[in-house]
């Protein structure tokens, strides 16, 4: 093995000092001691293309290897401090690969460097499928913590995981996969009073011109613009483009499941029908699950899924079929306290507003915000629904979608044109980590209370409301912390004929936009007949 320069090993031991420093000030995590050896490996040393050191008991190893390990090495240096000091017998390797590759990059200044720091974790941590809606890719997803939480999301982590620890409770990759996508959302940003008003504006008004929308709120265009940016920036605003699916021809349907006679899980009998579009537990209530499936019309699929559905029901489970009739969104932001950053409801007086809707049958009064989309009378081709299904993953502009799907500007452009202009695609806001980190379902049969929940729900913070063709209401609803127990409290003083469960906030979906069923042709969607074969086969 070759040795560091002096200049080079004098700077890696006071960086390793320094960091010591570091990490006992913001994990509270004892100092490891200062390695005796600093050394560049060789030919003969067994070190990863990819990895940028490695500890080998006393001695650092500095993976020479690596392309300008010069500029990294104080990196490099960072990231062994604190893998010494994590219990490698208890962390999984790629939790403690991943918190200390992150910590490493936190030290960087340089944006240059940062950026060889993070080519050198991506080649490391490549991207993988761990399931199909489970990807793998730690220096996105550390990099998506960072913008939700700053500092305070690796902090956490680390404080967390080393306190399992401690207690000698092991951390699988799995149980590692769970934590990461449990936890980050539990984070949440803070929005001023600017940023509220702004909020609020462009996800009520999503389509407003930005000088207008500036003048709504009260500051320059050039001020709003960058605010704007700032927000979709800490991930708090996300702006897509969507196509209503029932002015296509796909119908929504939600399942409530619950167990009859039975200790099996319900997903193990949902995850291969080719028409689950989400998937959520419920974790409290009468329900087990929620299984929400996207079906294009056709009278062969409806048939497989009934059918599929009937076999549920004889595996030993109950089910409540909600067919979505109409439907919509509501976002209220009155109880957002700027001031202290956080959401302070009053439920006690919501729940005398709620009394007040149903005694004095004040529902018909106050305007629905859900409504039936009917199928459009547009003619549609491949190219149709080919440019629906790449906006709806983000491939939005006309350069992004010629570039895509290998296709003329022009005629991408007219295209896109026209499917907007008939509202086959519209654009929206869609507002997160401001707190709301529980998520309660309420279902109702009864059709006037249904509807005087539904106008009650406008002064919800998220309120995602849909009525059956029976007028039989389902209602998901985002809450702050503590707005399960509120909802249920206010409720509690309706008549029977509610039920109210509060969801898991991990989502399953794999769903495809389904654009390969689309027969131009005969302006029809075709049956998955070969998927639905398999589906029902296994369920038998």
């Amino acid at each position: 093995m070759r040795k560091l320069s002096k200049e080079q090993k004098s700077q890696a031991l006071k960086t390793w000092r320094e960091v010591c420093q570091v990490i006992e000030s913001t994990f509270g995590l004892k100092p490891s001691e200062v390695p005796a050896h600093i050394y560049l490996s060789n030919s003969e040393d067994q070190i990863e293309n990819h990895q940028p050191g490695v500890i080998d008991c006393d001695s650092i190893i500095i993976n020479s290897n690596i392309h300008d390990y010069e500029d990294v090495l104080n990196a490099t240096i960072a990231k062994l401090c604190l893998q010494k000091i994590l219990p490698s017998d208890l962390l999984c390797r790629e939790c403690i690969d991943d918190l200390t590759f992150e910590f490493a990059r936190r030290t960087i200044t340089d944006k240059k460097v940062r950026s060889q720091w993070e080519s050198i974790w991506k080649e490391h941590s490549p991207p993988r499928q761990i399931s199909s809606a489970v990807d793998y890719n730690p220096c996105v997803g550390y990099k998506w913590l960072y913008s939700v939480a700053g500092e305070n999301g690796l902090d956490t982590f680390v404080r967390e995981l080393t306190h399992r620890a401690r207690n000698q409770v092991s951390l699988s990759f799995e149980d590692y996969m769970q934590y990461f996508s449990m936890r980050v959302r539990r984070f949440e940003r803070t929005l001023d009073s600017t940023e509220l008003k702004l909020t609020s504006t462009v996800v009520e008004n999503p389509d407003l011109p930005s000088k207008d929308l500036a003048n709504i709120v009260g500051i320059s265009e050039e001020w709003m613009s960058r605010k704007l940016a700032q927000l979709q920036k800490r991930m708090v605003l996300r702006g897509f483009n969507r196509a209503p699916f029932s002015r296509i021809g796909i119908q929504m349907f939600h399942v409530l499941v619950s167990r009859r006679d039975t200790d099996a899980d319900p997903f193990d009998l949902f995850k291969d029908c080719p028409f689950l579009y989400s998937y959520r537990k419920v974790v409290s209530g009468d329900w087990s699950a929620l299984a929400t499936l996207s079906i294009p019309e056709n009278r062969e699929s409806m048939r497989f899924v009934k059918s599929g559905l009937k076999h549920i029901v004889e595996a030993g489970f109950d089910i409540d079929l909600h067919q979505i009739h109409s439907s919509g969104v509501s976002r209220c932001f009155d109880y957002y306290e700027p001031k202290i950053g956080q959401w302070d409801i009053p439920w006690e007086l919501l729940s005398i507003h709620l009394q007040r809707i149903q005694s004095d049958d004040l529902a018909s009064t106050i305007p629905k915000v859900d409504r039936p989309e009917k199928r459009i009378e547009m003619e549609l081709d491949d190219l149709d629904m080919k440019i629906i299904e790449s906006v709806r993953v983000g491939v939005a502009s006309v350069s992004k979608i010629r570039s895509h799907l290998k296709v003329g500007q022009h005629r991408v452009a007219q295209k896109l044109q026209k499917l907007r202009e008939n509202g086959l695609i519209i654009k929206s806001w869609e507002v997160h980590n401001i707190g709301l980190n529980e998520h309660a379902i309420i279902y109702c049969k009864d059709n006037e209370l249904g509807k005087t929940i539904a106008a009650w729900s406008l002064r919800l913070p998220k309120s995602v409301i849909s009525f059956s063709s029976k007028e039989e209401l389902m209602l998901l609803a985002d809450l702050p912390k503590g707005g399960s127990f509120g909802l249920a409290t206010a409720l509690e003083g309706l008549n029977n004929g509610t039920c109210i469960g509060i969801l898991s906030p991990q989502i399953y979906g794999a769903w495809g936009f389904p654009s390969v069923l689309w027969d131009s042709k005969f302006q029809r969607w075709k049956c998955p007949k070969k998927e639905l074969e398999t589906w029902i086969a296994q369920l038998e």
